[in-house]
């Protein structure tokens, strides 16, 4: 990667993030910009990670088949508890832990 375009992009404060060719991965945490290697990441599909997963999926669905108004007691919920978290957080928290 051309070391000047990545400095131009940290002078003109722009928010660049992404993969560039399958190659490099640029990233930002709002101060530095970050430039590395891209990687597939090991996914070992274990009985364990595929049943945790389907177990989120039921979590996030779950969610999803709420009314308003039993997100918002989750919601308020969160904010009362001030874990800096949404009311979704603290539903999957919840759930994942039942």
């Amino acid at each position: 990667m051309d070391k000047s375009v990545v400095e131009s992009a940290i002078d003109l404060n722009f928010d660049i993030r992404g993969a560039i060719a399958h190659e490099w991965i640029v990233q930002s945490d709002g101060k530095d910009l970050y430039v590395r290697r891209y990687f597939v990441p090991f996914n070992p599909q274990s009985p364990a990670q595929i049943s945790r997963r389907n177990l989120f999926k039921a979590g996030v669905q779950s969610w999803q088949g709420l009314t308003n108004s039993e997100k918002q007691v989750y919601n308020d919920k969160a904010v009362k508890l001030k874990f800096n978290m949404t009311g979704f957080n603290l539903f999957m928290s919840n759930y994942l832990k039942s």
